[in-house]
């Protein structure tokens, strides 16, 4: 075997282990898009079910206002009742369960992430 052989192999399998390395990284470019595609998809249609449940939640607390104002003759003091049984709950939460809510929202939110993560693998 001649040394111009032996360099011309050694240029190829650079070439070879080059055009290997590309390939791999467009593959894990690739698999990357479509992973963080289906998280923000399975993101998406979830906050869609979310306001659609807000949504909901809004109107039976406007119509348990409103019933509320009836039965007591005045809108008024109906929404305000309403917005007290609201109030004290979110307060309490707010005063002393901030970092409980928090850590259980970041486990959900990892889990959610993972769960999906997987499920596009």
């Amino acid at each position: 075997m001649s040394n111009s052989t032996g360099k011309e192999s050694i240029k190829e399998l650079a070439q070879d282990i080059k055009a290997y390395v590309e390939k791999r990284l467009e593959v894990f470019i690739l698999d990357s898009q479509d992973k963080v595609a289906s998280v923000f998809s399975a993101l998406a249609g979830s906050l869609v079910g979310v306001v659609l449940v807000l949504l909901a939640c809004l109107f039976l607390l406007i119509t348990a206002a409103l019933g509320i104002g009836y039965l007591v003759d005045n809108n008024v003091i109906g929404f305000g009742i309403v917005s007290l049984l609201l109030l004290l709950p979110g307060v309490y939460i707010l005063k002393f369960k901030r970092n409980k809510l928090k850590q259980i929202m970041k486990e959900k939110i990892v889990r959610f992430i993972d769960k999906n993560m997987r499920d596009s693998a």
